[in-house]
């Protein structure tokens, strides 16, 4: 009896230390510590039931972990999303920000988001696109500006604001002149609007040329 006895417990020991598993077949993201458990649902309810045996959450220090245990334990809700740009001021012109997320669960447990794991839309500001994997790229822009992106992971959305400066706008960028300047004065991409350009043509008339 002491045999079977230890037995158990030592299985017990060794199930409620479950992590995820992997192997070159196989991928196992959470493992149940019960005896079953699954969804039951027909047009008029919906039932998540677990049949017994350990149930709750185990955290471990090192290396750093959380196992979910039996099925009950594995559902969640989410009821948060925080989006992130890197780097979040950028420069007009086509530079690019890598968009990334976080999710905040009912249990207070967080989940990191890649940018493929959103669905990305503009809301406002100077961006050309957003790939599905998060990329976004900065349009054209005379100002700097700020830009408002919105994404939506398992129908929660949410916003983040990031900075487009105009300082890399066409043939202005790098002029050591604000773009705001040239183009109100010169319009677009004008060739005369560079620091020593003579844009009316008057130098001649202050250094005559010598021949």
């Amino acid at each position: 009896m002491k045999t079977v006895t230890f037995l158990i417990l030592s299985l017990l020991s060794s199930a409620a230390r479950a992590e995820p598993g992997t192997s070159a077949d196989y991928s196992i993201t959470t493992q149940s510590l019960d005896s079953g458990g699954t969804r039951t649902a027909s047009t008029s309810y919906t039932i998540d039931g677990s049949a017994g045996g350990i149930a709750g959450t185990s955290t471990v220090s090192s290396p750093d972990g959380t196992v979910l245990n039996g099925y009950i334990a594995q559902l969640y809700n989410v009821t948060g999303l925080a989006l992130n740009a890197a780097p979040a001021t950028v420069n007009a012109g086509g530079a690019t920000s890598q968009l990334t997320g976080c999710a905040v669960m009912d249990d207070n447990s967080v989940t990191l988001l890649a940018g493929t794991d959103i669905s990305w839309s503009l809301v406002s500001g100077p961006v050309a696109s957003i790939s599905t994997s998060g990329v976004l790229t900065t349009g054209t822009e005379q100002v700097d500006s700020a830009a408002v992106v919105a994404g939506a992971w398992l129908g929660i959305a949410a916003t983040t604001t990031l900075y487009v400066l105009n300082g890399n706008y066409g043939i202005y960028g790098g002029a050591g002149i604000p773009d705001t300047w040239q183009v109100q004065y010169f319009g677009l991409n004008n060739p005369n609007a560079a620091p020593n350009a003579d844009a009316d043509g008057t130098a001649a008339d202050f250094f005559p040329l010598k021949c």
